[in-house]
């Protein structure tokens, strides 16, 4: 007989991770500020600069979304861990190119790759650490 993992758990692991992405890529964002790296003059596609609340935003939402997805996958498709492995693979790779399209200063492309691999790293982490002894 096969369980499930718990939504709960998952749910919590994304919301950790998403603290977790939260506490580091703020201290990036003050770190590449203070070094003259940030420009508020950079701009979103949607014509916003990229202020901290944006950092928040995008560290908290991404990290319970991929949890949640992660959930779904070890819960429901078979080798669900190595299907939700692949899917943030993409999704990173997918994630690593907008900052390119920014037109920013090149340290403040590097300090929002840093920001990705930091959410991606903290998702990913805690999410397989919530599957726990799941079947794969």
């Amino acid at each position: 007989m096969s369980s499930r993992p718990s939504f709960r758990s998952f749910l919590i692991a994304g919301v950790l991770a998403g603290v977790v992405s939260v506490a580091i890529n703020v201290v990036l964002f003050w770190i590449a500020q203070a070094a003259g790296a940030w420009s508020m003059a950079v701009v979103t596609p949607t014509g916003d600069p990229i202020e901290l609340s944006a950092v928040t935003f995008l560290s908290v939402g991404p990290a319970i979304v991929g949890a949640l997805l992660a959930w779904l996958l070890i819960a429901f498709v078979p080798r669900g861990r190595t299907v939700f492995l692949a899917v943030s693979a993409l999704v990173l790779a997918a994630f690593l190119i907008p900052p390119f399209q920014l037109g920013a200063p090149a340290g403040m492309v590097v300090v929002l790759q840093l920001m990705h691999l930091v959410v991606a790293a903290a998702t990913v982490g805690l999410a397989l650490r919530a599957a726990g002894s799941a079947p794969a």
